[in-house]
């Protein structure tokens, strides 16, 4: 079967199957299909028809592990012995030097195998399997591990040797890295303006900073490619609303504090919603907004609307469990036309919680 095959019987999904160097690309809730092409140097057919992963290429070590998702979600569902590895090229428009990846990430644990061991990686020349990139080839790494929960996670700076705090539920992460030689200052998640150092990075979860001016792996090398890289353990890690782009200014006057106090949906169980406000705003590119859930899961809908009250961009429509997210509205409609800068609302609810926002988006 050719990889253009493969392609067509993808019934909705854009990944093919495809090994080559230890790698495999496999299609979502598809046990059958057959690897498109064992030979080195092969590439994976697209298709603008249908949505892409959140990662620009995915695979897993052999067929019992699996990837699925769609253009805002990926699941890595991963059997014990197995490896898996996602990549995606960073392409930042200004030359600024100054980067940030943000993604939200949960992860659930098989306490029954050995322990959780994921890293992420920014550098160039990665490679297209499942191994591990040398630490030569890296400008930064950011590491993850499974906590003494079977929902719970640490991020870690491997370099420092140093943990985050345990999180649990999915978690907003936002990964600053600063190769501009030169501080540069930024509008970071809580709100405030923060500082880098060159050839330093910050880690936030959520509103949290978890790692301040932490040493980047390795100064000299080079930024193109961000690789995450599950080597150990087994069970799912889910991704959402992936970014890597350039690191924001700081605004004149940060507008990404939080509301005036949660707002509570006022059930017995007393489950508590926060809603912040977008930020930045106004915004010349992209829109951020972050909100919590705690207790049970939630119905969430948060969409953008025009003036007139039409739906421009549906961000998110179903349930979610307890945790800390972000989501982003790039200015383009739901058909992916970016629309004119104009005044825009974000409406927001989050189980009986609700918040309209007016967001201003510049030409």
């Amino acid at each position: 079967m050719t990889l253009d095959q493969s392609h067509s019987r993808r019934q909705g999904w854009s990944l093919a199957c495809l090994c080559v160097a230890g790698w495999m690309m496999v299609t979502p809730a598809r046990a059958d299909v057959s690897p498109a092409d064992d030979s080195d140097g092969g590439t994976l057919a697209t298709d603008a028809s249908v949505p892409t992963a959140p990662w620009d290429v995915s695979g897993t070590s052999s067929s019992a592990s699996s990837i699925e998702g769609d253009s805002r979600f990926s699941r890595v569902l991963l059997q014990a012995g197995d490896r898996a590895a996602c990549s995606k090229r960073i392409d930042f428009r200004a030359a600024s030097g100054a980067i940030v990846c943000r993604f939200n990430v949960a992860l659930a644990v098989d306490r029954s195998g050995p322990g959780v061991s994921q890293v992420f990686r920014v550098g160039s020349g990665f490679g297209a399997s499942t191994a591990d990139e040398s630490n030569a080839s890296t400008y930064a790494r950011l590491g993850l591990t499974g906590s003494a929960s079977a929902t719970g996670f640490q991020l870690r700076d491997l370099v420092a040797g140093r943990s985050s705090p345990t999180f649990e539920g999915t978690q907003a992460i936002t990964w600053a890295f600063n190769n501009s030689g030169a501080t540069v200052k930024y509008s970071a998640p809580d709100g405030t303006t923060e500082s880098i150092a060159n050839d330093r990075m910050d880690v936030w979860v959520g509103r949290n900073k978890v790692f301040d001016d932490a040493a980047v792996t390795n100064a000299r090398a080079s930024i193109s490619d961000l690789k995450w890289l599950w080597m150990s353990g087994a069970g799912v890690t889910s991704f959402g609303q992936l970014e890597a782009r350039t690191l924001e200014p700081a605004a004149a006057a940060p507008p990404g504090a939080p509301a005036a106090g949660p707002s509570t949906d006022g059930t017995a169980q007393g489950k508590l919603v926060e809603l912040y406000r977008p930020w930045p705003n106004p915004s010349e590119t992209a829109v951020r907004y972050a909100y919590a859930i705690q207790g049970e899961s939630e119905r969430v809908d948060i969409g953008v609307f025009d003036i007139a009250g039409r739906v421009i961009r549906s961000l998110v429509h179903g349930t979610q469990g307890a945790g800390r997210y972000e989501v982003v509205w790039d200015g383009r409609r739901d058909d992916g036309v970016r629309v004119r800068g104009a005044v825009y609302f974000l409406r927001a609810s989050v189980g009986a919680s609700s918040r309209v926002s007016r967001v201003v988006l510049l030409k």
